[in-house]
């Protein structure tokens, strides 16, 4: 019987480091990204360099370490609204922020004096206006909210139903 043995050839190791950076503006190839004559801000400097010859020169952010995070300055118009790509939000209104403290006890409601759990909250829709600004940092661009008004208490009129 005839055994082969591959040489095992020896790796000589290899250590690849980051260039330091000096502290000096950079200057970036940027025109397989940006076209020419297009306006890149650094988002961490802020700063906004116009694309000449294919390339910008940029002095990073004191506090980037040289990182620069490149992005297009002017930025398209908005584009219309399409209920396909809508972020909705749905609000249960009573639960979601009490704006106004005077109509808690409307309709003749009364708190039950323990967890409050079956009872209303309080929230109605000048809390969730007091909040339109908080729901559009999320990125919400529709609302959908539960009964604005007074709805018929479950324990009503279940004798209909019963055979």
């Amino acid at each position: 019987m005839i055994s082969i043995q591959n040489a095992v050839e020896p790796v000589a190791s290899l250590v690849r480091e980051c260039p330091k950076w000096d502290g000096l503006p950079l200057t970036l190839d940027v025109s397989a990204t940006f076209a020419e004559g297009a306006a890149v801000r650094d988002y961490y400097s802020q700063q906004i360099a116009i694309v000449k010859n294919g390339q910008i020169t940029l002095q990073p952010a004191a506090t980037s370490n040289g990182l620069l995070l490149l992005e297009r300055a002017e930025t398209d118009t908005s584009a219309p609204f399409d209920w396909h790509n809508a972020t909705v939000y749905f609000v249960l209104t009573d639960r979601f922020e009490n704006g106004d403290p005077s109509n808690d006890q409307s309709y003749g409601r009364h708190k039950d004096g323990m967890a409050e759990i079956g009872t209303f909250h309080g929230g109605d829709l000048r809390g969730l206006t007091n909040k339109l600004d908080y729901l559009q940092q999320l990125g919400v661009n529709a609302l959908w909210i539960s009964a604005p008004f007074e709805t018929a208490n479950s324990r009503l009129g279940r004798r209909r139903y019963k055979r």
